[in-house]
């Protein structure tokens, strides 16, 4: 198991270094960061020459109005703007007297929406005030700033690319994985099996995506939709826990699998409501964010703990018994437990996440740079390894699940001696034609003097005509549908699509073919009746009927070659 986690790690982290590659290209122009000699006005204080890290040291609420100003740069570069940052606060942006930017309103909006401001700069702007307005609507709304910068407009978007690539490449490769997944899931689902651990996984890489994404912003800033990079970053943060634990139901059994299945339904459920209530603007998705922290905290130490002991008994199982049916059954197959290694790596590097961060809201207030998802998007990487080695097992152990079934289904309708279908097989296809409708004819044979080559030479000569003639059958009906033995020295031969002057022409050829091989046998001779009918010849009536009239031909010929037999005695 060893492996497979630094298996995994490699494919988090190997692919790190493409930033080094890729959008580090340098500006072509100078891309300057207000970060110093801020000058920081509230409703009671006034303070200068403050870091902008520094600027918002206690969390904003609704009566709350701070104006941060600074002194522009003073080299102007064609096609400015500058790019700021806010969280659920509007924004008026002033050059000296002048209002240049204004987004959001307090007074009327009920949400207002995290952005990433690209703000248009006027021609002169070097050198000149800027003041930044900044209101909310909501309680405890956001504490500290992100950089504030100026520069070429194009520029400012490399560098935001750069400065994001990692959260961009994470989440367009889990977005473009799970699309994948998801196609080779369907597949799966309708051509191979009744899975959906495989589907759901595909839809847990899609949300760890959508999330990855929009926690960032990059939805928002690539599409310049506010509103559905929040909503889209708190949809997929909300359906998660539902993702996993509906995944830990799938390879689980019995109590697991229905305590699993039971919170799964009461996480979507958490999930539609809250959102009704977002869009019926009666409550912020993010005021319900410390609370989800906890259920989701909660949740992820019951279902280790639930899981542990569930594994533990099962060992404990397998240890006294051994390996059998019944534990066969319940033990994660190895591809299932390189995905649970993957989930467990989400839940607990989602719960790392929370607890380090509730832990700083305890001490102090966070500011909105240093909450991050670090540790969860490495157990997410951890997870998208783990869904590369449980996609080649899943597949290698299907692999192995069909050839067996394949030997079972063997041994199950062939008949051992001859090695044609059984009798069960046999009424399996009489019974699957006529579900069809198909056009069939059907071929009765019976062999003569088999219990006069028993008595005579035993048994083993006697098995030895049977074989005999299944081989004859082979030979001459080589493309037929199913050839088979109904019991003793019964056989039968369905042919689809067939006339029935075809079959004539069969008897025929499968008589000659006796001949030869009456030519090299010293012990008995090969010799069978022979009767057929076609579906035509009982419109309407059942696969069973047009067989019995096959089956009384052959012993209607039976009868006339024993009495032709007594008259030549005679």
């Amino acid at each position: 198991m060893l492996a497979y986690i630094l298996l995994s790690l490699l494919c988090a982290w190997t692919l790190l270094p493409v930033e080094m590659f890729f959008f580090r290209t340098e500006p072509k122009y100078p891309v300057t960061s207000i970060s110093e000699n801020w000058t920081v006005t509230t409703n009671e204080s006034v303070r200068t020459n403050v870091p902008l890290s520094e600027s918002i040291t206690s969390a904003m609420d609704k009566s709350d109005v701070i104006i941060l100003s600074n002194r522009m740069p003073q080299e102007e570069v064609p096609g400015a703007c500058m790019e700021v940052r806010t969280i659920r606060a509007s924004l008026d942006v002033f050059l000296g007297e002048k209002r240049i930017y204004s987004y959001g309103n307090p007074g009327r909006e009920f949400i207002i929406y995290n952005e990433i401001h690209k703000i248009p700069l006027p021609e002169g702007y070097g050198g000149e005030r800027v003041s930044l307005l900044l209101r909310t609507n909501a309680e405890n709304a956001f504490t500290g700033m992100y950089p504030v910068y100026v520069g070429n407009r194009q520029d400012i978007f490399r560098q935001w690319v750069a400065e994001n690539l990692r959260p961009i490449f994470y989440g367009c490769f889990l977005l473009i994985y799970g699309l994948f997944l998801l196609i080779l899931a369907v597949f799966l689902f309708n051509a191979l099996s009744r899975d959906l651990r495989i589907m759901i996984s595909a839809f847990m890489t899609i949300l760890f995506g959508l999330y990855i994404l929009a926690y960032h912003g990059v939805l928002g800033y690539v599409f310049n939709t506010p509103a559905v990079n929040v909503e889209v970053e708190y949809m997929s943060l909300y359906l998660v826990p539902a993702a996993i634990s509906a995944f830990l139901a799938t390879i689980r059994e019995g109590f697991i699998r229905k305590i699993m299945t039971a919170i799964t339904a009461f996480n979507i459920t958490l999930m539609l409501v809250l959102f009704v209530l977002h869009w019926s603007n009666v409550l912020y998705l993010s005021r319900v964010l410390p609370l989800f922290h906890i259920l989701v905290l909660i949740e992820g130490v019951f279902a280790l703990v639930l899981l542990w002991i569930d594994i533990s008994a099962n060992r404990h199982h397998h240890g006294r018994h051994g390996r059998n049916r019944f534990t066969d059954r319940i033990f994660m197959r190895r591809a299932d437990r390189i995905l649970f290694l993957g989930v467990l790596a989400i839940i607990l590097g989602g719960m790392a996440d929370t607890f380090i961060y509730n832990m700083k809201s305890a001490r102090s207030i966070v500011p909105v740079t240093e909450a991050g998802i670090d540790l969860t998007i490495i157990g997410v990487m951890i997870f998208s390894g783990c869904l590369l080695q449980n996609y080649f097992f899943y597949m290698v152990e299907h692999a192995n699940e069909l050839r067996l079934n394949e030997e079972l289904s063997g041994i199950v309708y062939t008949d051992p001696l001859t090695g044609l279908a059984n009798r069960t097989r046999c009424e399996q296809q009489m019974q699957e034609i006529e579900e069809q409708k198909a056009d069939y004819s059907i071929l009765s044979f019976d062999i003569n003097n088999l219990k006069r080559v028993n008595d005579t030479y035993g048994h083993v000569e006697g098995d030895r005509l049977l074989k005999g003639f299944a081989n004859i059958l082979r030979e001459c009906f080589r493309g037929s549908d199913l050839i088979g033995r109904m019991g003793g020295d019964e056989f039968i031969v369905i042919m689809r699509d067939t006339p029935k002057s075809v079959c004539a022409q069969k008897i025929e050829q499968m008589h000659r073919i006796e001949e030869r091989y009456n030519k090299t046998e010293r012990v008995f001779q090969y010799d069978a009746a022979c009767g057929y009918a076609h579906k035509s010849e009982l419109l309407g009536t059942s696969v069973e009927e047009i067989y019995q009239l096959a089956d009384d031909r052959m012993y209607e010929e039976k009868r006339q070659l024993h009495e032709a037999a007594e008259v030549t005695y005679e």
